[in-house]
């Protein structure tokens, strides 16, 4: 099956009309789920900047090749660590109370591991979404500063998947299964 992950990020400072809010796409990603347990791995190095984000619009075309292998690279090297910690890496357990699933468990970044809580939202059609915002310092990533901090990165992240599930009831059983199923970037990613 296919999903998709995005990652948002948030401009702030005294100049920060100068700069853009962003969002990037994970190219190499693997999700299991199976058993009610959820184990997900991406490599840190596969982000990729779809444009500039205002709202839930992405504009693709806002931001010229060169200024998105920039922004690529300082994410890989300077924010994300990625020669030391190529993998980031989510175990988590479906949690259901009342009519709302969450997966609770830890997220590794950074080679740092924190407990997280993701609300599961099962929408018409049959798609499934997960978000969760995160404050990258708390994984030992300082906020990227330019211009001598005038521009800088909020401490906010927020990551979403979604995936398209062959009948939208099915969560429970999907979760229950020993029969896992894996999850893996759709071939229009770049297009979503």
């Amino acid at each position: 099956m296919h999903a998709v992950v995005h990652v948002f990020t948030f401009r702030e400072g005294l100049l920060a009309r100068l700069a853009h809010d962003l969002r990037l796409r994970v190219e190499a990603f693997e999700i299991t789920v199976g058993r009610g347990e959820v184990h997900g791995v991406f490599q840190a190095s596969s982000l990729r900047v779809d444009g500039v984000a205002e709202g839930e619009q992405v504009d693709p075309d806002r931001l010229s090749a060169e200024d998105k292998a920039k922004i690529e690279q300082t994410v890989r090297t300077e924010l994300l660590n990625a020669a030391s910690h190529p993998r980031i890496e989510l175990r988590a357990v479906l949690r259901e109370s009342g009519s709302s699933r969450v997966l609770e468990g830890t997220l590794r970044l950074n080679g740092i591991e924190q407990p997280v809580q993701i609300p599961l939202l099962a929408a018409e059609g049959g798609t499934l979404s997960a978000e969760l915002a995160i404050a990258p310092s708390r994984f030992g990533i300082k906020p990227y500063r330019a211009v001598g901090g005038a521009i800088r990165l909020r401490d906010r992240v927020v990551i979403r998947a979604t995936a398209a599930l062959a009948d939208r009831d099915n969560l429970a059983a999907l979760a229950a299964s020993d029969e896992p199923l894996v999850f893996r970037p759709a071939p229009s990613a770049a297009n979503s």
